[in-house]
């Protein structure tokens, strides 16, 4: 029988920390990577329960890369956020550090000055990397968790969203608690600005 979202045996991936749920429609987002010396893939789905009117609109789960220098670099995605109708993703200028840890020796995480931000925008029930819209910036960031997106209600092409960033490198286990300044970031979809 065909189902409307994804099932365990259709999910490949590792999921990131934070999958999100739409409690109002009963449908979780979720994005996950499978680091590998070739660059990581990262996989989007939606899952929907029984009762979700997403259930008549079928879904299966689409792999993409994120924008950035790959391979060999692993871009470090942790988390994501929703809004009504969009899943956004962040390509941080934190990457996995290859081979992971030097052996168990090494950190896990390193910071690359050279990999410049991106957020990628896609609305809930897309169906390739086709429709991601990238938003670029021109300069190296490090955001791992977004406090709250939304739609703007004066305009819906816009989407607003709160996170906590730092412009430089951070050892994120010997900071624990810190996430660096609360930033707030619009972003135009039509435009991509």
């Amino acid at each position: 029988s065909s189902s409307s979202s994804p099932s365990l045996e259709q999910w490949e991936y590792p999921m990131v920390a934070h999958p999100k749920l739409d409690a109002k429609h009963n449908q979780l987002m979720t994005a996950g990577y499978m680091p590998s010396p070739l660059g990581g893939l990262i996989q989007y789905g939606v899952f929907t329960g029984d009762d979700s009117d997403a259930k008549k609109t079928p879904h299966k789960p689409f792999q993409f890369r994120m924008p950035g220098p790959l391979p060999p670099a692993i871009p470090f995605m942790h988390d994501m956020a929703i809004t009504e109708h969009y899943t956004i993703f962040v390509d941080s200028s934190m990457e996995f550090a290859m081979p992971f840890g030097e052996g168990g020796t090494g950190p896990i995480l390193k910071y690359n000055s050279a990999r410049n931000f991106s957020f990628g925008v896609v609305p809930r029930f897309a169906t390739s990397e086709k429709d991601i819209m990238w938003f670029h910036l021109d300069h190296p960031m490090v955001c791992n968790h977004i406090a709250n997106a939304w739609e703007d209600p004066n305009d819906p092409d816009t989407i607003i969203f709160h996170a906590p960033v730092t412009y430089e490198a951070i050892d994120i286990f010997e900071h624990v608690g810190y996430w660096g300044k609360m930033t707030e970031f619009r972003l135009h979809l039509p435009t991509r600005t």
